[in-house]
């Protein structure tokens, strides 16, 4: 470097310099033109995954009418064309399932439970499974009955402990009955509108049959549930003993339905509503239930000024009718006021004490062999039912003359 002249060391430097500057701008260059192409290959990339992921625009009355296909489908097959999992029933995922409206995209599985469907129409007819403690157990279910405990005391700071009586506790075993229906049809199709047409008819006429048989055995059932000390109680809400002297809101008498008796002879008004009221014991939130009778008689109690003294609910805002604040249900096995003897008119409890034990989930069998020319749709499902805390609920009875 020491021989070159000066003006050739600054003609070394401009090249080195030009060649820097020229190699910067190829580099430049060709990042550029790398991003660009990095930049395509993504954004195409999240189109394809965006369509790929994209849900199945469907409305939602399409929505609808599928899931009426699918369960139109599980009643002109049964069981065949669904699978369990513990107690519910859904569409099988593989092999051959219910996949309705399959697209290029991939399909839209219905994964319905038909269990719950199907218990919705139940329901209707059988309002009591609305307030009752429902439960799915197998066969023979054992439930603890508590039916008088501890008490407690006070005392000075060096006097005697209180020491209450053990609480007497028995267990008691849930006798189940199979409720079932069956009808017989001389249509059959898989497809198309006549599967709606089945779901229409025969879901709804057997499901409100089944729901009414239940809400007669859990109401006025006379199944006896052995207790493990011994004896048995029955399993029918309006099926315990009649007890009305001495009632208080301490009473707790297995079997019995303690309560109070109306006023005047067959007939109720509000104060005979508040005295059972009263005779529930705080610790427990209450609800009525009663015949459509007892309604009217309510709904067209006037005072002496002649005006309704119903409490009706705010229609305008979907309220409902209360007594004193307490919301109720009626059911068609409660008594009518005049026909009532020694069973209640009106019971107002906790009625999560009250425990509806089913054994089996709703099983449906579509038989088309053993009738030719039929086909047989049946209905089933082992239940059973049982109070498990007698001072839960308190009964309003009509005094005989």
């Amino acid at each position: 470097m020491s021989d070159l002249t000066p003006e050739q060391v600054k003609a070394l430097a401009d090249s080195v310099e030009a060649l820097r500057t020229e190699t910067e701008n190829q580099i430049k260059s060709y990042d550029t033109v790398t991003q660009e192409k990095i930049t395509k290959i993504e954004t195409s990339v999240s189109e394809l995954l965006a369509a790929k992921n994209a849900p199945v625009a469907i409305d939602a009355e399409e929505l609808v009418d599928q899931a009426k296909e699918l369960v139109g489908e599980y009643f002109a097959k049964g069981d065949s064309t669904f699978e369990r999992q513990g107690m519910e029933l859904y569409s099988k995922a593989v092999g051959d399932q219910m996949s309705l409206t399959v697209s290029s995209e991939g399909g839209n599985l219905l994964p319905k439970v038909i269990g719950s469907l199907v218990d919705g129409y139940i329901r209707q007819s059988a309002p009591i499974r609305n307030v009752a403690r429902v439960i799915s157990q197998g066969m023979n279910y054992v439930q603890p009955v508590k039916f008088t405990g501890g008490t407690a005391d006070i005392r000075g700071e060096f006097d005697a402990i209180h020491t209450s009586a053990a609480p007497q506790i028995d267990t008691i075993t849930f006798t189940p009955k199979e409720v079932n229906a069956e009808e017989k049809l001389t249509v059959w199709a898989t497809e198309g509108d006549a599967v709606v047409d089945l779901v229409n008819i025969v879901l709804t006429d057997i499901a409100s049959a089944i729901g009414e048989k239940e809400s007669e055995i859990f109401l006025t059932g006379t199944i006896q549930n052995p207790l493990a000390e011994g004896g048995s109680i029955k399993n029918g809400l309006l099926a315990q003993t009649k007890l009305v002297a001495g009632v208080t809101n301490r009473t707790a008498t297995l079997g019995s339905m303690a309560g109070a008796e109306t006023a005047a002879i067959g007939e109720v008004d509000f104060t005979d509503f508040a005295t059972t009221r009263s005779l529930l014991p705080t610790r427990h939130s209450g609800s009525w239930m009663f015949s459509k009778d007892v309604e009217l008689k309510l709904m067209t109690l006037k005072d002496d000024m002649g005006n309704y003294i119903w409490s009706m609910g705010n229609v305008a805002s979907g309220g409902k009718s209360t007594i004193f604040g307490d919301s109720y249900i009626t059911s068609d096995f409660f008594p009518t006021v005049a026909a009532a003897a020694d069973v209640p008119v009106a019971i107002y409890g906790d009625f999560s004490k009250f425990v509806i034990a089913d054994a089996s989930p709703l099983r449906w069998l579509a038989d088309p062999y053993t009738s030719k020319g039929f086909v047989n749709y049946w209905a089933r499902r082992r239940t059973s039912s049982s109070i498990v805390d007698f001072s839960a609920f308190r009964a309003l009875y009509v005094k005989a003359a």
